[in-house]
């Protein structure tokens, strides 16, 4: 049996001095989506933009089968163009194909930009663990870690609530009508995988 390939986004560096743009991802991303099972693909933020679609990327989408993407941390929305276009256009993909989604970070803040939601600044995120609660069970809870300067505080209608910090802002979420979700912890930061994220990563792609 084939595995299903999963299309990983990537962030953008710039170089020190300034002459080179760099698409680049954490290798222990790419180890935790092999780890599950799946076959990843990093997407590139390049490629001519016509109509707000990167021509490059629509030329991949049409030749590489895609069981399902990762849209991935690092970089604010708004920061680079390109990564935007990028990633709004494979959710466009998504949803036109019904493809399985998880928003990493950054990613999350996609889904909730491309379903209508807005951000907020938030201190106190960034380099640390702490307990998150489950929104209908608070005596559920799970300890992650965050890197995030920006929150999301209020999810659009299409989106379900899944976890919440001691802050209530939003940790996780669910689409109510697409297999999407989002996690504002990085999985692939743990020293060593958490079973937690192995499991609902698996859970998620092998629908």
């Amino acid at each position: 049996m084939k595995k299903k390939i999963i299309a990983l986004t990537q962030r953008i560096e710039i170089s020190k001095k300034g002459k080179e743009v760099r698409d680049c991802i954490d290798q222990n991303l790419i180890k935790f989506v092999f780890k599950c099972g799946f076959v990843p693909i990093q997407i590139p933020n390049y490629g001519e933009v016509k109509k707000n679609n990167n021509i490059f990327l629509s030329y991949l989408l049409n030749r590489v089968k895609i069981h399902g993407i990762v849209l991935s941390g690092g970089n604010d929305l708004g920061e680079f163009r390109s990564r935007d276009i990028v990633e709004f256009q494979l959710l466009n993909f998504a949803r036109k194909k019904r493809l399985p989604v998880l928003g990493i970070c950054r990613g999350m803040q996609v889904i909730n930009k491309f379903e209508g939601g807005k951000l907020v600044k938030i201190k106190g995120h960034v380099g640390k663990s702490h307990l998150i609660y489950d929104f209908h069970n608070s005596k559920k809870k799970i300890m992650v870690n965050s890197y995030h300067n920006w929150a999301i505080k209020k999810c659009p209608q299409s989106l379900k609530i899944n976890f919440i910090s001691s802050d209530r802002s939003i940790e996780s979420f669910s689409h109510k009508s697409y297999n999407w979700h989002g996690w504002m912890w990085h999985p692939e930061r743990e020293k060593k995988f958490k079973k937690y994220d192995l499991n609902n990563f698996k859970k998620i792609f092998n629908q």
